[in-house]
């Protein structure tokens, strides 16, 4: 009998979950720049502007960006891990077992790096 949690699905199939999440999201924060443009090209016209309105949208602005920031990272991670789940499965799956050794300890580095920086930019944000 398996004790505590058991993972239903399997890797490959999460990173892609988180993956496509992560691609919608960056989709969202580009349909919110657009509009923020498009406020911000209205205001100049009406030549209303203050300082005090122009530091929001730049704030805006900047937090959009690190947003998006945020989620090409997840994207590099999850494709990293997706790379690496897929290589170990059995062969004649998909890409299974077909890099070499290097490139799968390159994968897992890079996504165990990313999910550190990820993990110290979210507690230094807090």
């Amino acid at each position: 009998m398996l004790r505590g949690k058991t993972n239903l699905y399997p890797q490959p199939f999460t990173c892609f979950l988180f993956i496509c999440r992560c691609v919608v999201r960056l989709r969202l924060i580009g349909a919110a720049r657009v509009k923020l443009a498009r406020e911000t090209e209205l205001e100049a016209k009406s030549d209303q502007e203050s300082a005090e309105q122009n530091a929001t949208i730049r704030n805006k602005m900047r937090n959009l960006g690190q947003q998006s920031w945020a989620q090409y990272l997840c994207i590099v991670e999850n494709l990293a891990d997706l790379i690496n789940a897929i290589n170990w499965m059995p062969q004649g799956f998909l890409f299974g077992g077909q890099f070499s050794s290097k490139f799968t300890g390159a994968m897992g580095t890079i996504s165990s790096l990313l999910k550190l920086y990820r993990l110290h930019a979210s507690k230094k944000a807090s």
